[in-house]
């Protein structure tokens, strides 16, 4: 299914057609395009998916993709231009300069959790190098998935960008190709997956994944302000956030105060969040199920039999 793709793609770079300044930059405004234009409807596909409501899915999906639109335009053409390079002695007499060159055709695996912002900012990014991209989206948030892949399919070209929702199990289709670059944002044993794949061609690998995020909160630290800090990073997405906290590092002197002050700011922050329609909610079942396993034989500080506050102390 994709080498015809790839091969179409290669063709196409190869030929010279995404180098210049004007063709970067009318792709991005076609990805522009079709983030304005579908607003609503990826608004409406994330609240099915996530349960976001519309100004957290406009906050945190739509809003950094407008800025980073913003940003590329704005310097972009100085990104493009040589740079001077210090010279040697061997090299007195020449001179010398660092050229940003495009490498090819790319692969973008995005995952679930933002998957409308971490599907189309590497997507972005490759367009405005001068690449090519196959991007797998997300068959988790499968609403969203499908909204964009039929987008980006009517915005593009399949030799410019082809979008698809393959299912893991059709993986080696996927990746056995001899990508010039493979981005990919997602768990460290899917990653293990893409290294591998990637190892076999020489492929270069931008590996975001997933990880422990302790907050670390210090003897002389102002606790309300941590407490708000952390519940609000805590609960952005319901937690479903690569670099959400995870865990809390604390002065012991410091530990009580801290577990009033979160349970506090629980309190003010996400009132009612198990029946409030604008509260996001865990992807599936079986990340629930997950999550609710890490409560088995701990004290609960706030919260029913499910939980919200554990003490590991």
């Amino acid at each position: 299914m994709f080498k015809p793709i790839f091969d179409s793609q290669k063709t196409y770079f190869n030929a010279q057609q995404t180098r210049s300044l004007n063709s970067r930059l009318e792709k991005i405004e076609r990805l522009e395009k079709l983030i304005t234009t579908h607003e609503k409807a990826l608004c409406e596909v994330l609240k099915k998916d996530l349960n976001k409501s519309e100004t957290e899915a406009f906050l945190t999906e739509l809003l950094p993709l407008k800025q980073e639109i913003t940003f590329i335009r704005k310097h972009l053409k100085s990104w493009m231009k040589p740079k001077k390079a210090r010279r040697s002695l061997i090299t007195s007499t020449m001179s010398s300069h660092v050229i940003a060159s495009p490498k090819g055709v790319v692969l973008i695996v995005a995952p679930w959790n933002y998957p409308v912002q971490l599907a189309l900012m590497p997507l972005l990014s490759a367009l405005a190098a001068g690449n090519t991209a196959i991007l797998k989206v997300s068959e988790i948030s499968s609403h969203t998935g499908q909204l964009l892949v039929k987008l980006i399919n009517e915005a593009y070209q399949p030799h410019e960008v082809f979008a698809s929702d393959v299912a893991p199990h059709d993986f080696h289709d996927l990746l056995d190709l001899p990508y010039d670059h493979l981005f990919f944002t997602g768990s460290p044993s899917i990653g293990k997956i893409m290294m591998s794949a990637a190892a076999k061609h020489l492929t270069p690998v931008t590996l975001e994944l997933g990880g422990k995020s302790p907050a670390i909160v210090m003897e002389d630290a102002n606790v309300s302000v941590s407490a708000r800090r952390i519940i609000w990073g805590k609960g952005l997405n319901c937690g479903q956030t690569c670099i959400a906290p995870d865990y809390v590092v604390v002065h012991e002197s410091k530990k009580e105060e801290l577990v009033a002050a979160l349970i506090h700011s629980i309190e003010n922050m996400f009132p009612a969040s198990h029946i409030n329609p604008d509260f996001p909610k865990v992807i599936n079942e079986r990340h629930h199920t997950r999550i609710l396993a890490y409560l088995k034989n701990q004290t609960i500080l706030m919260g029913d039999n499910k939980g919200i506050i554990n003490d590991l102390a």
